[in-house]
């Protein structure tokens, strides 16, 4: 009796062990962009290209800005100081009043130190938060 008893209770702890290695194994890479640097083209405008080194480990990104629309500024390249977050790449942009605009950027992996492409099996992603005035007057549209 006692061996049925051993049997009935691996049998129960076997689907929490699969769940708990499933949970794992489904769990989001980390990285970490920290410290980039101008690798090529003017600060903050199209065509400039930045490294972060180390996003993960042996892998490197190179962030590149393809796109500013007009009455668009891009005030910091990657602002983890105010509120965001070093696993995350985050620009802090600027639009005037009244305006539709965006920036479009390109993040290529590479492998550390060097520019020799690099394939990622899982970059999470997500949205650029939008964040505007509190003037009870007006609204703000955000579209991701």
């Amino acid at each position: 009796m006692k061996a049925n008893f051993t049997l009935f209770k691996n049998y129960l702890l076997m689907p929490l062990i699969l769940v708990l290695f499933g949970l794992k194994s489904y769990s989001q890479p980390e990285y970490f962009f920290q410290n980039s640097s101008l690798e090529a083209g003017t600060d903050k405008l199209v065509g400039a290209q930045y490294r972060f080194p180390s996003v993960k480990s042996g892998y490197d990104a190179l962030v590149t800005i393809n796109f500013i629309s007009p009455d668009i500024k891009i005030v910091d390249f990657d602002d983890n100081k105010n509120g965001g977050f070093d696993e995350a790449f985050q620009p802090r942009i600027q639009a005037k009043s009244w305006t539709k605009g965006y920036a479009e950027f390109t993040i290529s992996f590479v492998l550390a130190g060097t520019n020799k492409p690099a394939e990622m099996a899982e970059v999470p992603a997500a949205s650029i938060d939008v964040d505007g005035s509190k003037n009870p007057t007006e609204y703000l549209s955000e579209v991701d």
